[in-house]
C-alpha cells in the first residue's frame, strides 16, 4: 500500500504521518522500518529501493517513510 500525503499545511501532514506510522507500528510490532529524506540526501533512494526489494527472513512486513520523493530527478541505470 502506498499513501501519498500532500498539501500546503505541513503541520497536518506531519501529524497524519505520525498517526499512520504509530498505528502501523502498534499493529505490526516486528515490522522493519526505514525513514529517508530525499531532499537532504537524494542518493538515499538506493537505500530505500534496496530496503523494499530485499526479502526479510525474520519479519513479513515493512514500513518505509520516504520524504521529498520529488527530489530525485534521474533514474539509476
Amino acid at each position: 500500500m502506498i499513501i501519498f500525503l500532500h498539501g500546503a499545511d505541513s503541520y497536518r501532514r506531519s501529524e497524519k504521518l505520525k498517526g499512520l506510522a504509530n498505528q502501523y507500528k502498534a499493529k505490526n510490532k516486528a515490522a522493519d522500518f526505514l525513514e529517508v529524506d530525499l531532499h537532504d540526501t537524494p542518493e538515499e533512494w538506493e537505500r530505500a529501493r534496496d530496503f523494499l526489494v530485499q526479502p526479510s527472513l525474520f519479519v513479513s512486513k515493512k514500513l518505509a517513510i520516504i520524504r521529498e520523493s520529488g527530489a530525485v530527478t534521474e533514474a539509476a541505470g
